[in-house]
């Protein structure tokens, strides 16, 4: 369900060693990935369309002043809207499977309660728990 996500990111890098922002690395995927689908783009830094680019929320950040992933974590949550019905935190070593979206919503459903709460214990990105093909 690309167009019903929206997605908060707290980017820090370190622009003088020649860093690629979060938003330059997902514009280029997008554009190759959405490239067959009709979707409106937004113009990203550049100038250039980039698919759902609306859709995503940056706080960038020169990674030498970073206070680690607690404050990072407080910097994404003041990301949020009013509008958004459900939040996912996840770390940038995250990876995740074919129809993640639509298994999440399938295991919320079945805790039978609105206001349930799912959460895990992310592994590591390791061979054997990714699968070539999600």
């Amino acid at each position: 369900y690309p167009k019903r996500i929206r997605v908060a990111v707290v980017d820090q890098t370190m622009a003088e060693d020649g860093d690629t922002t979060c938003q330059a690395a997902y514009c280029q995927m997008a554009r190759q990935y959405f490239a067959d689908e009709t979707t409106q783009a937004t113009n990203d830094s550049t100038g250039q369309p980039c698919p759902y680019l609306n859709q995503i929320a940056f706080d960038e950040r020169d990674a030498k002043q970073s206070k680690g992933p607690v404050v990072a974590r407080h910097y994404l949550q003041r990301l949020l809207q009013p509008a958004d019905e459900f939040c996912l935190g996840i770390d940038g070593h995250s990876v995740f499977t074919n129809g993640w979206d639509v298994e999440l919503l399938q295991d919320w459903t079945r805790t039978d309660n609105e206001m349930g709460i799912l959460t895990t214990y992310v592994h590591d990105s390791t061979p054997y728990v990714i699968r070539p093909n999600g």
